[in-house]
């Protein structure tokens, strides 16, 4: 009886591995990424998006990256708007693209980063330090003309 016992488990065991075999191969999964990346100027010859989610004045107060794409999240008062956020991120990047958020500092841009994997983005990075970092690792920056 217990040989025929140890017998079941052991079927049991190999057909439920089967089973997550299958479905494992059936479906890829994508692991969502956040990473937390000082921005260097070698960094920025990679060609990766740069989201720039600061507001307007702070734009003008240290001026952006070049060919970065500027769209504010928190407005100033620190509300913010979604839908309207990710309507103008999926005119830029896809969900599976991989693309960084910059802020001031790298508070806002992480929380952002953790919103966008919820939402399904799975290669999102966040830049650690903000433009307060990325300036004095040299980044070089351009006024902000509105």
């Amino acid at each position: 009886m217990k040989i025929f016992l140890i017998f079941i488990c052991i079927a049991l065991f190999c057909f439920s591995g089967m089973l997550l075999l299958q479905a494992n191969n059936n479906e890829p999964k994508k692991t969502p990424t956040i990473k937390s990346k000082p921005l260097r100027n070698a960094f920025l010859s990679q060609n990766i998006p740069i989201i720039d989610i600061r507001t307007e004045p702070e734009w003008h107060e240290t001026g952006v990256i070049p060919q970065s794409y500027l769209i504010t999240f928190y407005k100033e008062d620190q509300s913010y708007n979604e839908k309207e956020f990710l309507e103008a991120l999926n005119a830029i990047v896809k969900k599976d693209d991989t693309f960084v958020i910059l802020c001031r500092s790298g508070n806002r841009s992480m929380k952002v980063t953790h919103f966008l994997v919820a939402q399904g983005y799975t290669h999102v990075i966040n830049l650690s330090g903000g433009i307060q970092e990325a300036l004095k690792n040299g980044v070089n920056t351009i006024p902000y003309e509105h």
